[in-house]
Formats: structure tokens, sequence, C-alpha cells
């Protein structure tokens, strides 16, 4: 346990001043959470997680937010898989690339929009009708998907979580939601993401990690700054 101290002393930039160094060293609340996700699942996505921290602390102000937001998007999608729940396929990215590619031939020669007036006169022909009835159908996958989805965070988070399952349905209702609000995240983190809102949504990941995966005899807040001393002090 002795690393967790040598790794928050090291961190880079701790004592120059930086305040990205100093929101997130390696520290030993870190590598206690670290610890628990590689106990937990595997060595591979405590390292996914080790590199999202140190890209927001360590990388380079135009990539850091979308490198972190790919690693945090992989450990959630490894979390699946170590739980052994099957994915949910065909995402939003997947109805937005339809749309794009389908409207391009819709539009194909057409003029460029005057408000309202594009279409005003236009009967629904092959091109436009196509599109529609396409669109109908998106429209009801995504609605069968949307549930399966959630279905699909909501048995991650009972295999990861020994209390998910005896907790009230609101409570477990509350969860799913949030976890599924970590999942879109992350995914949007990758193309454009506000560095202040995504940093203190990692912080609320941490911490949501670390209800799911701290031990329960460290529920409590002090028995768990009680254990971080503990990690420091090399005990």
């Amino acid at each position: 346990m002795t690393s967790a101290t040598s790794v928050a002393i090291s961190a880079p930039g701790v004592a120059t001043g930086n305040p990205a160094a100093a929101r997130w060293p390696f520290d030993a609340r870190r590598q206690v959470l670290n610890d628990r996700i590689v106990l937990r699942t595997n060595a591979r996505l405590g390292s996914f997680y080790k590199e999202a921290v140190r890209s927001l602390r360590e990388g380079d102000v135009d990539v850091r937010i979308a490198v972190s937001g790919h690693m945090l998007r992989e450990l959630l999608d490894g979390l699946r898989k170590d739980m052994e729940v099957e994915k949910a396929e065909g995402g939003a990215g997947k109805f937005w690339a339809w749309v794009r590619e389908e409207w391009d031939k819709v539009t194909t020669k057409r003029p460029v929009t005057a408000g309202k007036r594009l279409w005003s006169t236009e009967l629904v022909g092959k091109l436009l009708g196509g599109f529609l009835a396409g669109l109908h159908r998106e429209f009801l996958r995504m609605s069968v998907l949307m549930p399966a989805r959630r279905v699909q965070h909501e048995q991650t988070l009972a295999k990861l979580d020994a209390g998910f399952a005896g907790a009230p349905e609101k409570v477990r209702d509350d969860l799913v939601g949030v976890w599924g609000q970590f999942s879109d995240a992350f995914n949007s983190a990758t193309h454009s993401a506000d560095p202040d809102e995504f940093e203190e949504l990692v912080e609320r990941f941490e911490d949501f990690l670390r209800d799911r995966l701290i031990p329960r005899t460290f529920e409590k807040q002090s028995a768990i700054e009680d254990f971080v001393r503990r990690v420091e002090a090399g005990g």
C-alpha cells in the first residue's frame, strides 16, 4: 500500500500552482478506488481509470477532456463486459448517421433553405416518402432501444453492487438514471464537452463508483477517511 503515498507525492505539477494538477492528483483516495476496480474486475479497467485521471491532470488542453472521456467510456463498457451483461446495440450515434446519409439523398440538388418555403409547395415524392417511412422505422427502433439500454445499465449495476437489488425501487431507478447520464456524457466528451461540467461529472462518477465498490464495512465517510489515512501512512 506504500505505493499510494509515493504516487500522491510524485504527481506532476501538484506543487507548481497548476489547477489541473492540484485537482487531479492520483492520491491515496484515488489509489484506493483504483485498487477496488482492479480487485472487482481486472487490471485493464484500472488502467483506463488511471489514464482518464492522468489526462485531466497532464493532458494537452485541446484533447484532455476527449481523451479522458474516451478512457471512461471504455471503463464503463469494460464494467458491463466484466459483469457479463449483453450490450444494447445501435444507439443515438447510429440513428444520426442514418439521418445524415438518408437526408443527403433527399436534399441533393435542392435549393438552399429559404425559411419554411423550401418544402411548402413540394408534394411527398418517392425520395421524401422513403425518408419519412425510414424515419418512422428508426423512431420505432429507438423506442425499443432506449428501454433496452436502461435494462443494460440496471443489470450492470445489479452485478456490480450487491446491495443494489435490495434498494427501494425509486433508489434503483435513480441510480440507473445517473449511470445512463455518465454513459451519455462520456460518449459525448469524445466530440465536445464543457470542461468545467465534465470535470465535475468525473468527480461525481468517482464518488458513485466508491459507493458501489468500497466494502460495506467502510460505508461511512469517517471510516473511509480513516482507511485513506492508514494507506497514506503506509499501514
